[in-house]
């Protein structure tokens, strides 16, 4: 598990040139490879550790089918010598032909919202905030949310709380937007690439 601080980057330059240990375009490659062998196709969206990854990483995805980035609004870009560079994200731009980004716009994370002690309301109210804010951006809501959300295996509370939360998500939406759709994350990223979804 990454990310838990400020220095989680250490942990993760899997996909950071500067390392050695690592070849970039065998590591994703044998991804690639396990994901088919897994769910029976191949992927076409790509989410790096952490949304880290350089510009070569997703030209080896790129060659690999990987149609779709899934990125932050921010990212941090490693520069090969343990240090990176800030980069602003442009919802459905990428740096390379062929490929979209995709932002996480909607934070939706019931078991953090549990432990900071905020209501079922509380949750599914944040969380709807972003998702007006992305549609007033003429975006679609990309929401980020983990199955650690949904699970019961340390306790069956997180599990309670976020499926309450994510019903009443839901609800909301089929209410306030009765037309919206749903999609998984290549099916958004083909839609945008054809140029039937937001203007790039």
């Amino acid at each position: 598990m990454v990310g838990l601080d400020d220095a989680f980057y250490n942990g993760i330059d899997a996909l950071n040139n500067g390392n050695t240990l690592i070849d970039v375009h065998g590591y994703l490659e044998d991804a690639v490879a396990i994901f088919k062998r897994l769910f029976g196709f191949a992927p076409r969206s790509f989410i790096p550790p952490c949304y880290v990854a350089n510009k070569e990483c997703e030209l080896i995805a790129a060659e690999l089918g990987i149609e779709t980035i899934q990125s932050s609004p921010k990212r941090n870009v490693p520069k090969g010598n343990d240090s990176y560079s800030r980069r602003i994200n442009v919802f459905g731009r990428s740096n390379v032909p062929g490929q979209c980004r995709l932002i996480r716009n909607v934070q939706f994370e019931p078991s953090r919202s549990m432990f900071q002690g905020k209501s079922v309301d509380e949750c599914v109210d944040a969380a709807f905030a972003e998702i007006e804010t992305a549609f007033r951006r003429r975006q679609p809501a990309v929401v980020c949310t983990h199955r650690v959300n949904y699970t019961s295996r340390v306790d069956e509370r997180h599990r309670a709380f976020s499926l309450e939360a994510l019903d009443g998500l839901l609800q909301e939406l089929a209410t306030r937007y009765p037309d919206c759709e749903f999609m998984t994350s290549d099916e958004l990223g083909r839609a945008i690439l054809s140029g039937g979804v937001i203007d790039r």
